[in-house]
């Protein structure tokens, strides 16, 4: 959307004028009573109209940008609407000001309302969840996007204002990702102000996000429960289960990340390439240790409550796709980390370190020419792990 040009030698004068008392021509003179509240915008040019909208923002001066949406000239009501988010975006609440028609003008024909609409995706590799979302008023439209998660409420979100058909085009582009699907938007309100109340903290521009949505849509969200339809109390069989999270069509993994990938390589490269350790069994056992180690050591207080949170998210997204297998052992891992569960005790973090570790291991293996002390032996990951490293040494879901 092109913005609306603003003369800056106006803006300049009308700031001069206004902090330092510099005196102003006898065409600029009504902008400042307008800017001072003792005056209009009526009479004013549209030019001197907008800078005077330009000014109050620069200022910091609400009240004449609420004033200017009212203006009966398109361009300076487009300019009070930019200057309006500018100044709710710093903190600095805005009134909204209706369109004051002239008793000769015909209505315009209303618009038709649009839905505010939602996307949630499946968690990253750290445990934060994608949101696209898309909020509509008469005129324009709102998108926000981001990831989101209960230690830092977000990460990467920005929003932006928009036509409404470009933001239609905007969801409908993230339709074709898997890894992303639409739900209602009062319940990804709620799944995301969950995180967000964990956080401490909201997104810049989300209130103003939500002002374009229906207090009907608002009050749903804050009634609706995200886990009111999952299975309340931890499913020990379900948990036992971790393929699905893994192998199944919406594939979750957690990283591991390289300090604590690293050290515990080291280890285990230690252990299979020591000659000196004859006893196989010995061996497997100090290698199922590192591995219960680095579990632990994965799930610390930051990654517990992210991950929790996270797999309430997948198992909600599962139940809405009535897949009932992912549901089931995402909510049961869920709870497992609520409980306290150290990593080692929770087969899907289990997994994913045994598949990671084991992968990277067999990686270094080959690139350093080290022997495995038994040559008939192999490295094998927990059953039901299949991740393996890429070109990049990238952690990737394995394929069939």
């Amino acid at each position: 959307m092109a913005r609306t040009s603003v003369d800056r030698g106006i803006v300049d004068a009308l700031l001069a004028a206004l902090r330092d008392g510099a005196s102003v021509d006898d065409a600029l003179a009504p902008a400042i009573a307008f800017l001072r509240g003792t005056g209009s915008l009526d009479g004013l040019t549209p030019d001197i109209a907008i800078a005077a909208v330009e000014t109050a923002a620069t200022l910091g001066w609400p009240a004449p940008v609420a004033a200017a949406a009212g203006s009966r000239d398109k361009r300076v009501r487009k300019a009070a609407r930019a200057a309006a988010h500018r100044l709710r975006s710093a903190g600095i609440e805005v009134d909204a000001v209706a369109h004051r028609p002239t008793t000769w003008q015909i209505a315009p024909e209303p618009r038709v309302s649009i839905a505010p609409q939602a996307l949630l995706g499946l968690p990253e590799e750290d445990g934060y969840v994608p949101y696209l979302l898309a909020s509509y008023s008469d005129e324009e439209a709102c998108v926000a996007a981001g990831v989101a998660g209960p230690i830092q409420g977000t990460r990467d979100d920005e929003h932006t204002h928009t036509s409404r058909s470009q933001a239609r085009k905007i969801i409908d582009g993230a339709r074709g990702d898997h890894r992303i699907v639409p739900v209602p938007f009062h319940e990804a309100i709620a799944l995301l102000e969950s995180a967000f109340e964990l956080a401490g903290r909201t997104p810049s521009g989300w209130a103003h996000l939500l002002s374009h949505v229906p207090e009907e849509t608002r009050r749903a969200a804050r009634e609706f429960d995200p886990l009111r339809e999952l299975p309340q109390v931890l499913d020990v069989d379900a948990l036992h289960r971790p393929e699905a999270l893994i192998d199944g069509r919406w594939p979750v993994v957690c990283w591991m990340g390289e300090d604590l990938l690293t050290g515990s390589i080291g280890t285990v490269l230690d252990v299979v390439t020591d000659r000196e350790r004859v006893d196989e069994e010995a061996r497997r056992a100090r290698i199922d240790e590192v591995l219960d180690e680095a579990a632990d050591a994965l799930i610390d207080d930051a990654a517990r409550t992210t991950w929790a949170w996270a797999q309430d998210v997948v198992a909600f997204l599962a139940h809405r796709a009535g897949d009932t297998e992912v549901r089931d052992v995402a909510r049961a891992t869920a709870l497992a980390l609520r409980q306290g569960m150290p990593g080692r005790d929770v087969p899907w973090v289990r997994q994913i370190v045994s598949a990671q570790l084991l992968a990277y291991t067999e990686l270094a293996i080959q690139r350093t020419g080290r022997l495995v002390a038994d040559e008939g032996a192999e490295l094998q990951p927990d059953e039901g792990a299949e991740l393996q490293p890429d070109e990049d040494g990238e952690s990737q879901p394995g394929e069939e």
